[in-house]
């Protein structure tokens, strides 16, 4: 877990670094973030669900349906695949005005 900072209302924003790949300098990275727009809470919920789905993956306990689907994407030996890359996911880059939307007006816009 990395704080990267803090929002305009002083609260924590985080990342969830996922992997450690052996190619050191080499090392492929991809970055997912989410919860920009206050509305958009599906956003956040996605980007919760990519980090669970990575996460059974390190912890090797991924089905075969989420395999057989990467197969068809023509990934060999997918598992592998995923490994080999540093995941860094924020789900949240605007917690103000996600909490805002949660406790005030669900369709507040600025």
């Amino acid at each position: 877990l990395i704080e990267m900072g803090r929002s305009l209302e002083g609260r924590k924003i985080y990342a969830l670094k996922i992997g450690n790949s052996p190619f050191g300098k080499d090392t492929k990275a991809i970055w997912i973030d989410a919860g920009i727009h206050a509305r958009e809470w599906v956003a956040i919920t996605t980007a919760t669900f990519i980090a669970n789905e990575l996460v059974k993956v390190f912890s090797k306990e991924i089905s075969s349906s989420i395999l057989s689907d990467l197969f068809l994407y023509g990934l060999k030996n997918p598992e592998l695949h995923l490994k080999d890359i540093d995941w860094y996911i924020a789900p949240i880059l605007n917690p103000d005005g996600f909490v805002f939307t949660r406790t005030e007006d669900r369709l507040w816009r600025k």
